[in-house]
């Protein structure tokens, strides 16, 4: 291990989907947008969720004003929905994913070519396996795939 993967270890990671950059305008909202979504429907199952400014900046490094920008943007576009509740007042947040959707329904994407290409039909051969087993193997071009290994052969490798 280099010395400097020791550090960055036990360090979260954060996914920034370049499609929200996109939808969003922003860097930060699609962070935020992100964050997000990741609470609302992976911990959450869907439901809205609390989270203080202490804890934004602790996941994923936006300050006050960055993060009250982001929070704005991502209202304005009708993708987030936002509520004080409780008792002290917690600020809760809710993806509205049909928003998204829409967004993403509404973003123009470029033409892509007509795939002309001859594609190769596989070829299946029996390969031997554990104790005499056989698994079938597939073959296209130089790529060949054994249960759900894929192997390639020294063609394929760039050097």
């Amino acid at each position: 291990m280099d010395r400097l993967s020791k550090y960055l270890l036990d360090e979260p990671v954060v996914v920034l989907r370049m499609s929200y950059v996109k939808i969003t305008g922003s860097v930060n909202a699609a962070l935020l947008l992100s964050q997000c979504r990741y609470w609302q429907n992976r911990v959450n199952q869907g439901k809205a969720f609390y989270h203080s400014q202490v804890q934004w900046q602790e996941e994923i490094g936006l300050g006050r004003y960055e993060l009250e920008k982001a929070r704005k943007e991502l209202r304005e576009l009708g993708i987030l929905k936002e509520w004080l509740h409780g008792t002290p007042p917690k600020l809760f947040y809710f993806i509205n994913d049909a928003k998204v959707e829409e967004l993403f329904d509404s973003l123009e994407l470029p033409d892509l070519p007509e795939h002309k290409a001859k594609t190769k039909e596989p070829t299946v051969k029996a390969v031997a396996g554990v104790a005499g087993a056989t698994k079938k193997a597939y073959s296209v071009g130089n790529y060949e795939w054994v249960g759900s290994r894929c192997e390639i052969t020294a063609a394929d490798l760039p050097f």
